[in-house]
């Protein structure tokens, strides 16, 4: 069983921000924010400090702010006023917080390095504008995986008994996919599956040729519930829960990615 994936695509959205100074003459000012991200994506956080839009150093500041910062509320930073704005006083000082997911031009594809094995503890996710200079490699198909971003809209889904000989009738109807969503562009192959599980479940097992092949001696409870067949119920697609061991799960976990999954039927 080859299988394909899908992870949901989104911007990050940075919001209550808010500044206080802490008392008994201390220096430190704290900044708290929520930050959502609908992929689950850490984040580079930075934040930028102004006084009456007059720009503050900001240089000593800590907690949840630089890279690797995981979506959600009540995220601190901490910034030392004594050490980056000595000698000043003022209410008039606004932060402004930013994340960054990394995503760099249109994202058309993402690429995760699976590199590391199944030991690393991430798998580092870069993203694309384009086809690499001289195409998908093997090295696309073996030691990362290559998903590519499909854009939100509307479509017509479905068929008629008429469309060719032998076809059923199961109703053309609109489908309205309303958030942009990455796909596997290639099947999943016996490297890629080794380098996240660890073994090699293939009837093709030629150690010569086997990497770029697809892994096909997997089940649905392999690759998102528990490997040792007890199902979570609900079953997908009415669950997004998966199996920590199970090839979605220590994607999810490696990449920081939260909506790796089975694409649905529309998607698919």
């Amino acid at each position: 069983m080859a299988c394909a994936w899908v992870c949901r695509a989104g911007d990050p959205a940075v919001s209550n921000v808010r500044v206080q100074q802490r008392g008994g003459g201390s220096k430190l000012v704290d900044i708290w924010y929520d930050v959502a991200d609908s992929d689950g994506d850490r984040q580079t956080v930075s934040v930028a400090l102004t006084d009456n839009g007059a720009p503050v150093p900001a240089a000593s500041v800590s907690g949840d702010v630089g890279p690797g910062v995981r979506p959600g509320a009540g995220k601190q930073i901490v910034w030392d006023a004594g050490a980056d704005w000595p000698g000043n006083l003022s209410e008039n000082v606004r932060a402004t917080v930013t994340a960054d997911d990394g995503r760099t031009g249109s994202g058309l594809y993402m690429v995760i390095d699976l590199s590391g094995g199944p030991s690393a503890s991430s798998y580092p996710v870069s993203y694309l504008s384009g086809v690499p200079v001289g195409g998908w490699t093997d090295t696309y198909k073996t030691t990362k995986l290559v998903m590519r971003r499909i854009p939100a809209g509307t479509f017509t889904m479905g068929g008629r008994s008429t469309d060719y000989p032998g076809a059923s009738d199961d109703g053309l109807h609109q489908v309205t996919l309303t958030q942009d969503f990455y796909i596997g562009v290639f099947e999943v192959t016996q490297k890629q599956w080794e380098r996240v599980m660890g073994n090699w479940p293939a009837y093709f097992f030629n150690a010569t040729h086997r990497d770029s092949r697809p892994v096909e001696w997997v089940s649905y409870y392999d690759i998102r519930e528990n490997p040792n067949n007890s199902a979570i119920s609900p079953n997908w697609p009415q669950s997004a829960q998966v199996h920590a061991d199970s090839f979605m799960g220590k994607l999810r976990t490696k990449t920081g990615l939260a909506t790796f999954d089975l694409p649905t039927e529309s998607q698919w």
